[in-house]
């Protein structure tokens, strides 16, 4: 599934904590890495001492994730490409034949936590590769860098069950516990309009919900290279806001890592993120991986 992993890396700290987190996902699929900085023109007005400063600043960078890599077993290579960020890490993701992206999501714009990087933002909405967006914190080691816990949201749509084949495969390849969410949010339901939300109501989304969470785990092991069977699996409904529920049911269950569709049910079209996996990416404390809709 994954054969080919492009690490997105700069001068911030959540650029190297994300470059382990790939490293470990490239490990744990026998993948290859392509390193990528991103190298923006130089200002004319730019003296040749802090050019150089610069370019040395972007070979220790790499220099350091590739000694990293080669002590892992894993092999790649390195790119330092002159241009806006965005659009190298798109255009060698494409030349590179990536199979996923992983970078920050905090970069140097130097936005606020809860803000996404205008960097990650435009790669998440210009690239039909997954990306998997970690949050920033403390440096990690290999064994923080494990997912042991993976939470796959679902709202029963078939583009939210895109993701389960990457899901199904991702827990089987870290034996991890495979948690799958159905989120009964009633600003989707209709139901304070209709003047419903009687305890008879809600037991019957609950019955709807854990029929799209094994909708989910089919839908999985029908076209995941394992089956479902060979993964353990939790199920869980649960009632509130989307985004907070996903957030919350991470943080409570120690989830290592999030995986969702860009689009669901709820989400907004064309270029525009799905608004659930928007506020997932921006409010996570967990990384996210985000699989575009093929819709």
């Amino acid at each position: 599934m994954f054969d080919r992993v492009l690490i997105a890396v700069d001068e911030s700290d959540h650029s190297r904590r994300a470059a382990m987190v790939g490293l470990a996902f490239a490990t744990a699929y026998g993948a290859d890495i392509d390193v990528v900085h991103a190298v923006e023109d130089a200002s004319s007005t730019t003296s040749t001492e802090n050019r150089n400063q610069d370019h040395q600043g972007t070979d220790d960078i790499l220099t350091g994730i590739s000694e990293r890599a080669t002590d892992v077993g894993v092999t790649g290579e390195t790119h330092a490409i002159e241009g806006k960020p965005p659009e190298v890490i798109v255009n060698q993701a494409n030349e590179s034949n990536a199979d996923l992206i992983v970078m920050g999501r905090q970069g140097r714009s130097g936005i606020s936590e809860q803000v996404l990087g205008s960097v990650t933002d435009r790669v998440l909405r210009n690239t039909d590769v997954p990306v998997l967006v970690v949050p920033s914190g403390e440096p990690v080691s290999g064994d923080d860098s494990r997912f042991d816990r993976i939470l796959a949201p679902t709202d029963g749509s078939e583009t939210a069950e895109q993701a389960a084949p990457y899901s199904t495969d991702i827990a089987k390849h870290h034996d991890a516990t495979l948690h799958v969410l159905n989120v009964i949010d009633p600003r989707f339901e209709g139901i304070f309009s209709a003047g419903g939300g009687s305890e008879e109501f809600f037991e019957r989304l609950e019955e709807r919900g854990h029929d799209f969470i094994n909708q989910y785990i089919e839908h999985g092991g029908q076209t995941a290279t394992e089956t479902p069977t060979d993964v353990n699996i939790h199920k869980a409904v649960v009632r509130g806001t989307t985004s907070e529920e996903i957030d919350e049911y991470a943080v409570e269950n120690d989830i290592d890592l999030v995986v969702m569709a860009s689009q669901g049910e709820s989400g907004l079209t064309g270029q525009l993120l799905g608004s659930i996996a928007d506020q997932t990416l921006r409010e996570s404390e967990k990384p996210v991986l985000i699989i575009p809709s093929t819709e």
